[in-house]
């Protein structure tokens, strides 16, 4: 039985390399990001040359509703996640930037 790892912030960067990384070691993936464009070049690449599952969901991670809409996606794809990457991103103008500048 595989295991699956939901990677958030997958549509580049550590996100993108970690989804390579786990689709590497035999894990289905759920990779999740604003861009499916890039999801689905990703989710290309991933079953090419892992031969494992890659589920792409599109979803900002800001609106209030995207955690329940992952859910029910991924409930639906009859996935359970057993590893979870939340890559949290900060935006240059979003409070937890400003923030973390000011320090």
């Amino acid at each position: 039985m595989s295991k699956t790892a939901l990677i958030t912030g997958a549509s580049g960067g550590i996100g993108y390399e970690l989804a390579l990384l786990f689709a590497r070691d035999g894990f289905d993936c759920i990779v999740v990001a604003r861009s499916q464009d890039k999801l689905r070049e990703l989710a290309t690449r991933i079953e090419r040359e892992h031969h494992v599952k890659t589920l792409v969901i599109g979803k900002d991670l800001s609106k209030p509703t995207a955690v329940d809409e992952i859910y029910e996606e991924t409930t639906a794809a009859g996935l359970a996640v057993d590893v979870l990457v939340s890559r949290p991103t900060c935006r240059s103008n979003s409070r937890c930037c400003r923030s973390m500048s000011s320090r």
